[in-house]
């Protein structure tokens, strides 16, 4: 999954810059903790990000020049942070040629990070800096009559919360396959830490509760048996399963299968 940075979420909302500085250090943190979801990708950003306010008279990049003047430690590291991960690319500039695109409110969106949400088949989702309108997990769009709902966060709990997290099952901590009551019971071969990063960097298909990911030409299938729980277990292909055969299918295509956590339509 790919995240974009929701610019039209700064909105000079903040009282002075100890309030915002805060704010700021929550939505990098917040940004941090999809690092495994998106499977280590750059977190996507339109240009214009460093040019909105976070209060009313200070843009990002005027706080940054405040910063680089300052001697004091935490200062500099905020500048760093600041500066990778909202105000150098990669930045959004490639957008759908639709002419209208709009949330509840009426508001214009249109070659946004939203947008930029709006026109992915994936499920690329906007991180929302707080105290705006975008307090809300879900943002609803209307795009000449189309409707769409992308995700949107707000705190590393609402990310901690989407994430796929394995536990292993008893059923396949075996060291061998073996049936029981005519059911085949496969032993799982990955550590738990490995079998995280597969789980983590697999594919879903939309209103099913189970993943796929291929790992060193092994094919592993993921069941979600409880909340964001998951436990796996390999899988042979038989070439005739449809789920799987969508799956890879979708592999082939080539478009960016290893972002981590894709669900396809």
């Amino acid at each position: 999954m790919q995240y974009c940075i929701n610019e039209m979420s700064f909105i000079g909302q903040f009282s002075d810059v100890y309030d915002g500085s805060s704010a700021l250090n929550n939505l990098i943190h917040t940004i941090d903790a999809t690092t495994s979801i998106r499977n280590l990708k750059p977190i996507l950003r339109t240009e214009n990000l460093k040019y909105k306010n976070f209060t009313a008279d200070l843009t990002i990049h005027e706080f940054l020049i405040q910063l680089n003047g300052s001697c004091k430690p935490k200062d500099k590291d905020l500048l760093q942070k600041i500066l990778m991960n909202l105000v150098k690319g990669p930045y959004l500039k490639v957008f759908s040629s639709i002419n209208k695109l709009e949330n509840g409110s009426g508001e214009c969106l249109l070659n946004t990070a939203i947008h930029f949400a709006f026109d992915n088949e994936l499920t690329h989702s906007t991180i929302s800096i707080e105290k705006s309108k975008f307090d809300v997990d879900r943002i609803d769009l209307n795009s000449n009559g189309i409707l769409k709902t992308i995700n949107n966060y707000l705190t590393v709990k609402s990310i901690s919360e989407s994430k796929w997290l394995y536990e292993e099952s008893p059923k396949h901590k075996i060291p061998v396959n073996k049936i029981v009551k005519g059911n085949v019971w496969s032993a799982m071969p990955l550590s738990v830490e490995i079998a995280q990063k597969v789980l983590s960097n697999s594919i879903s298909l939309a209103g099913k509760r189970t993943t796929y990911a291929l790992f060193e030409g092994q094919w592993f299938q993921f069941y979600n048996h409880h909340s964001n729980l998951y436990h796996g277990f390999p899988i042979s292909d038989p070439g005739n399963d449809v789920d799987l055969n969508r799956i890879k299918k979708f592999i082939l295509g080539g478009y960016g299968w290893d972002l981590g956590q894709i669900t396809i339509d």
